[in-house]
C-alpha cells in the first residue's frame, strides 16, 4: 500500500548520523502509514522501512531533498533533519492537519539541547516564534527544514523548487500568493538540536544570511541598485530583528529568565546574519548552499561534548 507520509532525510555519508532521528521516527503512532526516504551519495546497506535514493555527490541540501521528494510515494512529504526529534504523535497530527486542506503544516519547535546560552541564542534567532506557547493555527511563516508539504503542490513549482526548498521563506510566500494556507500545529512538537558551540553558531548564521539574501535577490530579479540599497541598510537589520526576537521572548514566561545573559550572543548572531545578508546582496550565491550544507548535516559535530553525551548516552 502507498504511504500517507514520506519523511525526507539527507546524509552525506551513511546512516550513522541519522540514528537518533530514525529512532524517533520509528516510534511514531502511525509508523505503518509512513515511508522514510534517505537521500545519500551512494548505495547503503538495506534496512527495514528505509528507502535510499542515490543522488551522487551531495553538493547542496536542497538538491538532495528535491531528488528525494521526486521519488516520494506519499501525497504529503515532511522535511526532516538528523538533529530534529519529533514527538510520537508528530506524523499523526501533521496528517490530520493536511486532511483539512492546508498546503503546509509544521509542529511547534522546542529547544532540544537547552543547557548552553549558545544553543538558546541559535534557537531564539531562528525558531523562537515557533516555541511553546505559540500563536498556532494559520500563519504566514513556518520553520524551515521542519515543515511538511503536499507533494503535488511542491512539484508544481518545477525548476523553481530547488531554490524554494533552499530558502523556504520564498516557498511560503509563493504558497500564500497562490491562495494556500500554512498551519502551525499547537498540540505536537519536535525537539530541535541547536549549535551549542559558539564558532559553528556564528559561521552557520553568516552562511544562512548569505544564502537567504542571495536567493531572494535572484528569485525576485533585483537590479544592482536595489542590491546596493539593501547592502547599505545592513546596520538596520539587527535592530529590526532584535526587537521582534525580544518581543517573542517576552511573550514566553519560561524564556524570560534568559535575559539579559543571552543578549550578547543574540547580538553577535544578528550581526553575523546581517553581514551574511550584505555579502549575499553584493556577491550573489557564490557557494552559499555548499557551505550551508556542512553545518546543516551531522549536527552532533557542532555541539558541546556534554550535549553529545547527553543526546547519545555515551
Amino acid at each position: 500500500m502507498n504511504p500517507d507520509l514520506s519523511v525526507i532525510l539527507v546524509t552525506r555519508g551513511d546512516l550513522t548520523v541519522l540514528r537518533l532521528a530514525l529512532g524517533f521516527l520509528a516510534a511514531q503512532t502511525v509508523r505503518e502509514r509512513m515511508e522514510i526516504i534517505v537521500a545519500a551519495p551512494r548505495e547503503l546497506p538495506a534496512e527495514d522501512g528505509i528507502r535510499v535514493v542515490v543522488v551522487g555527490e551531495i553538493k547542496t541540501l536542497a538538491g538532495a531533498q528535491v531528488a528525494a521528494i521526486r521519488h516520494a510515494r506519499a501525497p504529503v512529504v515532511a522535511l526532516g533533519e538528523d538533529h530534529s526529534f519529533p514527538a510520537p504523535d508528530w506524523a499523526e497530527k501533521l496528517l490530520q492537519a493536511h486532511s483539512a486542506g492546508h498546503a503546509a503544516v509544521a509542529p511547534l519547535l522546542l529547544n532540544g539541547n537547552p543547557n548552553t546560552l549558545s544553543s538558546w541564542a541559535n534557537y531564539l534567532l531562528h525558531f523562537g516564534r515557533f516555541g511553546d506557547p505559540a500563536v498556532a493555527g494559520v500563519v504566514e511563516w513556518l520553520p524551515w527544514h521542519n515543515t511538511s508539504y503536499k507533494r503535488d503542490i511542491l512539484l508544481g513549482f518545477g525548476d523553481q523548487l530547488p531554490l524554494f526548498i533552499a530558502v523556504e521563506g520564498l516557498l511560503h510566500e509563493a504558497l500564500r500568493a497562490q491562495g494556500h494556507t500554512l498551519f502551525l500545529h499547537a498540540t505536537t512538537s519536535t525537539r530541535h538540536i541547536n549549535f551549542s558551540r559558539f564558532g559553528p553558531f556564528l559561521i552557520q548564521t553568516f552562511c544562512g544570511g548569505h544564502l537567504f539574501s542571495a536567493a531572494r535577490a535572484r528569485h525576485q530579479r533585483w537590479p544592482w541598485t536595489k542590491r546596493l540599497l539593501y547592502a547599505a541598510a545592513t546596520p538596520l537589520i539587527p535592530v529590526v530583528r532584535g526587537v521582534r526576537i525580544l518581543r517573542d521572548i517576552a511573550a514566553r514566561p519560561q524564556q524570560r529568565p534568559l535575559l539579559p545573559q543571552v543578549i550578547p550572543l543574540l547580538a553577535a548572531g544578528l550581526a553575523a546574519h546581517a553581514l551574511g545578508e550584505m555579502y549575499g546582496n553584493l556577491f550573489g550565491l557564490r557557494g552559499a548552499e555548499e557551505r550551508y550544507l556542512i553545518y546543516e548535516t551531522d549536527r552532533l559535530g557542532h555541539v558541546t561534548a556534554a550535549d553529545r553525551r547527553e543526546l547519545t548516552g555515551s
